[in-house]
């Protein structure tokens, strides 16, 4: 007993040493991490990581309700699909045709409306308010240089980066991507403070607009940028010029670096399924809603389509694969997180959930989008 007794507080010691050692070493986010992840019995940052951060408010206006079909709920999904939203822990599924809900079901304590982590959708609405920073006239357009903005980035290389590149993901940036290795920068956005000193430390190791690299530091990059450009918080922005004219159902919430700081713009809007699909029917419509031009068509027509023949997986803050059948592009986050909108079907469906997909096809859009797609299809086409 005794040696079990000294063994106990071997380990005991080691644990605090190990607390002590990360702040030591600036790596104090890394218990958070720990703490939000593993001993929460997830391994990597999950839909309800709201609770951890700071938020901002998105203001919402008046509600506009999303109409739904004459045969509302009424469709019953294929026995095989069933299946596999619930092996990957499904929590809401969603099928709009024609601007009106046709089914939506939700899993796991999750409803209409509970909020969930949006992850790197939240990328699509960053480049949605650089479009709006264009038509005002605080950014002068896709070309404009990055350095106008930030003087870190006005020499050598990164004196070419525009804001173009930043939201098509041809930067240079060095960079890992990645929400499951401790010591990256990227776990370090995610849970640590000081996301506007980290990104400003950035170097551009490659020449801008050449080459594809996914990065989520292009997006905190962007979003300093229309910071400064607008003069207002990304929440302020986002709610004076979408969420509220979209008719929100409920404020949102932007997670933040700290209390009182910046929104991890890379990621964190956190709302329900019915909010986020209102952005994929604004650009199913062209960025028009209940007949105002909430951004300008020619900018949704360029988010939409390829950036660069070398990358046709990728527009501006959106995936896409024109190959497919249907052709279709996707606001797409961590974890599983699709809004999918199929132009020549003039659909929507949303998927939220907790364990992405295997990859398909290298290089397309990340991870499977494609069986969420394919369900919508054949739960639609095979009733009524």
């Amino acid at each position: 007993m005794e040696s079990v007794k000294w063994i106990g507080y071997a380990v005991l010691i080691l644990i605090l040493s190990a607390v002590l050692l990360a702040y030591a070493t600036g790596r104090g986010y890394l218990i958070d991490a720990l703490r939000q992840t593993y001993l929460r019995g997830y391994g990597t940052a999950e839909l309800d990581d709201y609770k951890f951060f700071s938020n901002r408010v998105i203001l919402a206006g008046r509600p506009q309700p999303w109409a739904q079909s004459e045969h509302y709920n009424r469709y019953e999904l294929p026995g095989d699909f069933r299946k596999y939203l619930a092996r990957y822990q499904t929590v809401a599924y969603l099928i709009i045709k024609g601007g009106k809900i046709e089914y939506e079901e939700y899993w796991g304590g999750y409803d209409d409306k509970h909020l969930c982590n949006s992850f790197s959708m939240a990328k699509t609405l960053v480049t949605l308010l650089l479009g709006k920073a264009i038509e005002s006239g605080c950014i002068q357009g896709l070309d404009q240089k990055v350095g106008d903005f930030l003087p870190p980035f006005r020499r050598g290389l990164a004196s070419e980066l525009t804001v173009g590149d930043l939201s098509n993901m041809r930067t240079g940036l060095k960079w890992k991507e990645s929400y499951y290795a401790p010591f990256t920068a990227m776990t370090k956005a995610y849970y640590d403070s000081g996301l506007d000193s980290l990104v400003l430390r950035l170097k551009v190791v490659e020449k801008p607009g050449q080459r594809f690299d996914y990065v989520s530091c292009a997006t905190q990059l962007l979003a300093m940028v229309i910071r400064k450009a607008s003069g207002q918080t990304l929440s302020a922005y986002l709610s004076e010029n979408f969420w509220k004219p979209l008719g929100m159902n409920g404020d949102g919430l932007w997670s933040l670096d700290r209390a009182g700081g910046v929104e991890k713009a890379f990621c964190c809007v956190n709302t329900h399924a019915r909010n986020l699909a209102k952005f994929g029917q604004l650009l199913l419509q062209n960025g028009n809603w209940d007949g105002a031009q909430l951004v300008d068509s020619a900018f949704v027509k360029q988010m939409t389509h390829p950036a660069a023949a070398d990358s046709p997986q990728y527009g501006y803050g959106l995936w896409m694969d024109y190959q497919n059948n249907p052709p279709f592009y996707a606001m797409i986050g961590h974890g599983g997180q699709y809004v999918t909108a199929i132009p020549t079907c003039d659909m929507v469906v949303v998927r939220l959930g907790f364990y992405p997909c295997d990859p398909r096809l290298k290089n397309q859009p990340k991870n499977e989008v494609y069986p969420y797609v394919d369900g919508a299809l054949q739960t639609l086409q095979s009733q009524f």
